[in-house]
Order: C-alpha cells, then sequence, then structure tokens
C-alpha cells in the first residue's frame, strides 16, 4: 500500500468518524426535544393553595434520601415518580414529616418491613455525587414547587421489574418509568416510624 493510499484511507475514516459523531450529535438532540416534549405531557404542578405537604429541612433532607436510594440512578422522571408515590403515601394518613411515612415499617412473622426497602438496611453509604444533588433538587421542586407526575396523581406503590411481590398480583399497574412498575391503591398497612427520625 502506498503513502498516498494510506494518507487517503486515514483521510476517509477520518471523516467518517465525522460524520458518525455529527449523527449521533442529532439522534442525541431528537432524543432531548422529545424528552423534553415528554416532561411537558408528564410533569405538572400543584397551585400553591393545594400544597400542604410538610417542607422542613428535615422533611426535604428525607424526600430526597429516598429519592436517592429508591430511584438514584433512574431518569429524572423516575426520580419525580418515587416522590409522587412517598408524597401520595404521606397524603393518604398525614403523619406530622414526610419522614414518618418514609420509615415506617410493619411486622410480618419475626421481622420488620419497610415502605421503603433501603430505609431497613441499617447503615447506608452517605449519598453523595451527581445523583444526591439531582434527589435534592428534584425533593425541592415537589416539596416546595410542587411539581407532580401527572400519570401517577393515585399511585401508592411501586416495585422494581425484577421483583415480583405478592400484592402486585391484584393491584392494578397504572405506569412504569425505568425500572419501577407503579400501582394504584395497594393494600398494605404500616405503623407510623418510631424514634429519631
Amino acid at each position: 500500500m502506498s503513502l498516498k493510499s494510506v494518507g487517503l484511507t486515514v483521510v476517509l475514516v477520518g471523516l467518517m468518524i465525522v460524520i458518525s459523531n455529527r449523527d449521533v450529535t442529532q439522534k442525541i438532540e431528537k432524543i432531548d426535544v422529545r424528552v423534553s416534549h415528554l416532561e411537558e405531557e408528564v410533569l405538572g404542578q400543584v397551585p400553591v393553595t393545594q400544597r400542604n405537604a410538610p417542607t422542613s429541612e428535615r422533611d426535604l433532607e428525607c424526600l430526597a434520601r429516598n429519592i436517592f436510594y429508591e430511584a438514584g440512578v433512574e431518569s429524572e422522571i423516575g426520580k419525580y415518580a418515587v416522590a409522587q408515590v412517598t408524597l401520595n403515601r404521606w397524603q393518604m394518613k398525614q403523619p406530622k414529616s414526610i419522614c414518618n411515612t418514609i420509615y415506617a415499617k410493619k411486622q410480618v412473622g419475626d421481622k420488620w418491613v419497610c415502605q421503603f426497602s433501603w430505609a431497613c438496611k441499617g447503615v447506608l453509604r452517605p449519598p453523595e455525587g451527581p445523583n444526591w444533588i439531582d434527589s435534592q433538587m428534584v425533593a425541592v421542586e415537589v416539596l416546595l414547587n410542587g411539581v407532580r407526575v401527572l400519570p401517577l396523581q393515585e399511585a401508592t406503590h411501586y416495585h422494581a421489574d425484577y421483583v415480583q411481590p405478592n400484592w402486585a398480583e391484584t393491584e392494578k399497574m397504572i405506569w412504569q418509568e425505568g425500572s419501577h412498575i407503579f400501582y394504584k391503591g395497594a393494600k398494605i398497612v404500616f405503623v407510623k416510624a418510631k424514634g429519631n427520625v
């Protein structure tokens, strides 16, 4: 192969990479546009006069932790969806704080079962990094700015798509976002969290 043909091959390969990168960039831009339209259709805002959830620093912290541990690696909509279910559960009983809802548990046989599985796992790694920042942002948007996931206004439970809880067989599945499947009206009763939450 001559030096001239090697140079031509390098130029052609470089041109193909540039064209390929341009195609990828255009595809990403199209996906971004579709996602922003989806967010406009899926996310709504509750009027200020209808916002009644607790908004203390502790409630914001608890909600952000729940979002992080339950949906930290999920999409932004997935994070909002977990926050929505958390608020829906709070709305059902209206305990004093969001924290009480998140840390509520019930005894099944000789073990305790928590509303959110991470709350029963004991010591966890401290939340950090971009997913923690996103989780905090979503908590603020939900509690302080009233952002809600419109299709999940009645969702009370969800589970990961790789598990099949017994209650899921009898409940109405209403939506799936990422690896979470959301349900309306699951019949599970939890007690208030005790202690310093």
